[in-house]
């Protein structure tokens, strides 16, 4: 459905901070299942619907191409119950109102299964 994060209103508004001056920090992503319903829309999103695991963020680097790499690794060694991955988010620390989700994409039916720590479903 998507092809890579979108911002948020949150995000922009963030961003917008970031240009005077404020610090940009972001402190996770998190992956779910969650599907869009009917009119809703990613960017008024204040969280992930459905979300299923928190990922610390391992590196973020600058592509050259103005964009940014954030990298975080999926462990499935304490899922308990397996899920169809469909939904990012990123998060970033907002000083004014605490973390928000930056930014967010929704692959639609493109999803993956991430099983469980044991293997099954």
């Amino acid at each position: 459905m998507m092809d890579g994060l979108i911002l948020t209103h949150a995000g922009l508004l963030l961003l917008a901070k970031a240009q005077t001056g404020v610090s940009l920090h972001f402190t996770r992503v998190a992956i779910g299942d969650g599907t869009l319903s009917e009119g809703q829309e990613l960017q008024t999103l204040p969280a992930l619907i459905s979300p299923k695991m928190n990922l610390p963020i391992e590196s973020i680097l600058v592509d050259g191409g103005g964009e940014s790499l954030v990298r975080c690794r999926v462990q499935n060694a304490q899922l308990e119950e397996g899920f169809f991955f469909r939904e990012t988010g990123l998060f970033a620390q907002d000083p004014d109102v605490g973390e928000v989700l930056y930014a967010v994409e929704n692959r639609g039916d493109k999803v993956t299964h991430i099983p469980s720590r044991n293997g099954s479903r």
